[in-house]
């Protein structure tokens, strides 16, 4: 057969495995809590970069909007798309 060297080689493919606990979490608080519930405890303090970012793009829409309707603030427009661009910095911090 072609493949007899490769089973010399690498043996027959069966190896004795060892299972071990991952600590995917490290604050021993959390430890005895299920997977589900220890995810949701990480998810919910890096939720509050999403919605930081969707209020400053929120006033900076408004800005934007009261910068373009009226001629003699155009200078809304600018800090607008500094608000912008602070927005989407923000919400690539996470």
């Amino acid at each position: 057969m072609i493949f007899e060297p490769l089973l010399e080689l690498f043996g027959d493919g069966q190896k004795p495995t060892e299972c071990s606990y991952i600590e995917y979490f490290t604050d021993k608080d959390r430890e005895g809590l299920g997977p589900t519930d220890a995810i949701l405890l990480n998810i919910r303090p890096a939720s509050m970069f999403p919605l930081v970012s969707l209020f400053i793009l929120l006033i900076g829409g408004t800005m934007c909007f009261i910068g373009h309707c009226n001629n003699s603030r155009k200078i809304l427009t600018f800090v607008s798309g500094i608000l912008f661009v602070l927005a989407g910095e923000l919400s690539a911090c996470r």
